[in-house]
């Protein structure tokens, strides 16, 4: 068995957003919606116990983003997981969109997901323009990456 070859995971990004000003963000909450293509860049699976998935084993992946349909960032995403490859895995990610940062953390259905099975994950937090970003990622595997969509409120 081929234990993880890639995973198609999750991202955001915000390129295309300003910050709303401080009288605007005290007045009401800016929310955004937006469409994150991602394709692999790199991938590296750490198999710490018996061979194939087992808890504990990992991965870090790199993905170069496109949001909105326009160049945006690159993502680092850690998973880990808690059994073997149907059983789930706890996963974080950093989104670097120039010079700021969005960070998301959740739980993804199968260590190993099926295509098109979507999950979701929360905004954690941010710097710069998405130092208080909230809202939830919703994203799905594709063939050569994934999409996310991203409710994004700063």
């Amino acid at each position: 068995m081929n234990p993880i070859t890639r995973l198609g995971l999750l991202t955001a990004t915000g390129l295309a957003l300003t910050a709303p000003t401080a009288a605007s963000a005290s007045t009401s909450d800016m929310h955004h919606q937006l469409t994150i293509d991602a394709t692999l860049a790199s991938f590296d699976f750490v198999d710490l116990g018996e061979p194939g998935v087992t808890a504990g084993d990992y991965f870090v992946q790199t993905d170069t983003l496109t949001v909105n349909g326009r160049p945006g960032g690159t993502d680092m995403i850690h998973c880990v997981a808690t059994g073997n490859e149907t059983e789930p895995g706890l996963c974080q990610t950093v989104l670097v969109l120039g010079n700021a940062t969005l960070t998301a953390a959740g739980r993804i259905p199968n260590f190993e997901p099926a295509d098109g099975q979507p999950f979701r994950f929360a905004i954690t937090g941010g710097t710069h323009r998405y130092r208080q970003a909230q809202g939830e990622i919703i994203v799905t595997e594709t063939a050569t990456g994934y999409t996310a969509t991203i409710d994004l409120h700063t």
